[in-house]
Parts: structure tokens; C-alpha cells; sequence
């Protein structure tokens, strides 16, 4: 049921959405749809209204015309990049976080080890001193 003049719109939804690496799911969550009834947009099996066109065009951050074919311009292009830098550089963070936080609990647990050896050590001359004295008694 794939209409003609819907075929460019359909054809760019979808672009969009692999170029972006993202799911149907991720894209009707972020438009607060059903997957089924995002993927009939995609399919052309199901109208797309001006209203949801432009709640996706704000979704991917493109012009309305961008599902009409028209080209990106730079600013989107650049727009584009700079999201998915943000993206990096947050999963970067976190793993330097994680990173962080691994060092930070390990040299803990160095600490606590080394206090603990101590401890024994302390205990054990301890015990050494009083069976000794057991034994020369």
C-alpha cells in the first residue's frame, strides 16, 4: 500500500533513522508512539500528517523538506556531528568515570589489605609472645 508521493518521505524517515544508528523502537519512543505505528510511517502503510512530520523533523533535528529530498545543508550536517560527539564524549566520561572509580576502589582495598596484614602481624607477634612465655613458664 506504499504510495507514490509518500515514497520520498518514507524513504528519508528511514534514512535518517540509520544514519543516526537508531532503532524504530528508539525513534517512536522519542515521539511517544508505538513501534508498530512508527514502522507503517516508514512502510508508507499508514499517512503521515503535517503534525507528526514535524515532530519528526524536531525529533532528528532536520527541516521538514529533509523528507521531501532536500539536500542537508551544512549547518544540519555540522548540527549532526557535533550530537553524535556529544554522544561519545558522554560514553567517554563514563567510562573514564568507571575507570575512576575502579582505581579509587582498588586503592582502597590495597589500603584496607595493608591495614589488615598489619593487624595480623600485630596479632600474631602477639601470639607468639604468649605462647612463648607458655612455654618458658
Amino acid at each position: 500500500m506504499l504510495r507514490k508521493k509518500n515514497d520520498t518521505l518514507c524513504i528519508n524517515l528511514k534514512k535518517l533513522r540509520n544514519e543516526r544508528s537508531l532503532t524504530q523502537q528508539n525513534v517512536a519512543d522519542g515521539i511517544s508512539i508505538k513501534q508498530t505505528s512508527y514502522g507503517d510511517l516508514e512502510n508508507g502503510k499508514s499517512k503521515l500528517y503535517a503534525a507528526r512530520l514535524w515532530q519528526l523533523a524536531d525529533f532528528f533535528g532536520v527541516s521538514v523538506g529533509r523528507f521531501c529530498g532536500e539536500k542537508p545543508d551544512d549547518s544540519e550536517q555540522v548540527k549532526v556531528l557535533q550530537q553524535r560527539i556529544e554522544e561519545l564524549a558522554a560514553k567517554l566520561a563514563q567510562s573514564e568515570l568507571t575507570v575512576g572509580i575502579y582505581k579509587d576502589l582498588n586503592m582502597e582495598l590495597e589500603a584496607k589489605v595493608k591495614r589488615k596484614d598489619r593487624k595480623i602481624d600485630e596479632l600474631l607477634a602477639r601470639l607468639r609472645q604468649l605462647i612463648g612465655d607458655r612455654i618458658f613458664l
